[in-house]
């Protein structure tokens, strides 16, 4: 069984790997529905970072502080993690100079599109699951076996600060 630390580890290797997330407003009352969007870091710590454009319903629903949810699963289904925490818009200069790539500038005309928001995510809580053992459960189940609930799986909260 994987320790906290190890599985915190293997969410910042993946999203270093594969950036895209579903990010949507938390709460049955949420009029933005989750949608893909690219998850920036600054490091391996919270707070992510999302580009976006003053004109979307996303940007247009965080005009003070709101819960926010992020969902990410890794390629190959190798792991999977639902993050939640306080979205913000927060245009930083320094901090959108750090992260501007281009990338980023393909959804903008240039760097001085008045569009341009930056939303920072500070995450309060993560559960991740890794699902290292599908290729277990698999060779089980081609052999008339049913594969437990544990099989090569993990799932712990982790501090991702």
């Amino acid at each position: 069984m994987a320790t906290q630390q190890e599985i915190a580890g293997k969410l910042w290797d993946a999203l270093q790997q594969d950036r895209f997330v579903m990010l949507g407003l938390d709460g049955a009352d949420a009029a933005v529905q989750p949608q893909p969007m690219t998850l920036l870091m600054d490091g391996n710590h919270s707070p992510f970072w999302f580009f976006t454009s003053s004109e979307t319903d996303l940007a247009r629903a965080v005009s003070t502080q709101q819960r926010a949810i992020v969902t990410f699963t890794k390629k190959g289904l190798g792991l999977f993690a639902s993050m939640r925490g306080t979205l913000v818009v927060d245009n930083d200069q320094a901090v959108m100079d750090r992260l501007w790539s281009p990338m980023v500038e393909a959804w903008f005309e240039g760097r001085n599109d008045p569009r341009i928001t930056l939303l920072r995510l500070d995450v309060s809580e993560a559960q991740v699951w890794l699902n290292e053992g599908q290729l277990l459960a698999g060779v089980k189940l081609m052999l008339g076996i049913k594969p437990t609930d544990q099989d090569g799986q993990d799932r712990d909260t982790v501090d991702l600060d």
